[in-house]
């Protein structure tokens, strides 16, 4: 009889991803670093939306998340700032976190650049899917 530790079918990995998570919040930083160690993410944070840019000026990410509503500089600050002067990370998918349920919040974010944008508090089957959709390149021709 075989007795293999084998990891159940449905856990998800995004290997050696390199995620930027931009968010004020320390609880909900916390609170991503438990999901992203699930999914094998590599994570690197930030606390508003200057860091953010100073953090991608340093290394190379694949993709940022990033809290519509902090201090210094904002997420939609943030994203037309880099949408504009990024360089390289001009193009990166940007995927906007928000609290506020108006749609005119969502709107803004878009028209600033952002790709997509999550209600907090997200699903973690939503955000994994997000995430996905704008990082992987699909094997099938």
């Amino acid at each position: 009889e075989k007795k293999t530790m084998a990891k159940p079918a449905n856990t998800r990995s995004f290997g050696q991803l390199q995620i930027l998570y931009v968010e004020d919040n320390e609880v909900n930083r916390f609170l991503a670093e438990q999901i992203f160690m699930d999914w094998d993410a590599q994570l690197d944070y930030a606390e508003n939306g200057k860091e953010a840019i100073e953090k991608l000026e340093e290394k190379s990410f694949d993709i940022v998340l990033m809290d519509i509503q902090m201090p210094v500089m904002d997420g939609i600050e943030a994203t037309r700032w880099l949408r504009k002067h990024g360089n390289g990370y001009a193009t990166i998918p940007i995927i906007g976190f928000t609290a506020d349920v108006m749609d005119g919040t969502k709107t803004k974010a878009i028209n600033a650049g952002m790709n997509d944008v999550i209600l907090k508090p997200f699903q973690r089957e939503e955000l994994f899917a997000i995430i996905q959709r704008y990082t992987q390149t699909t094997s099938e021709a």
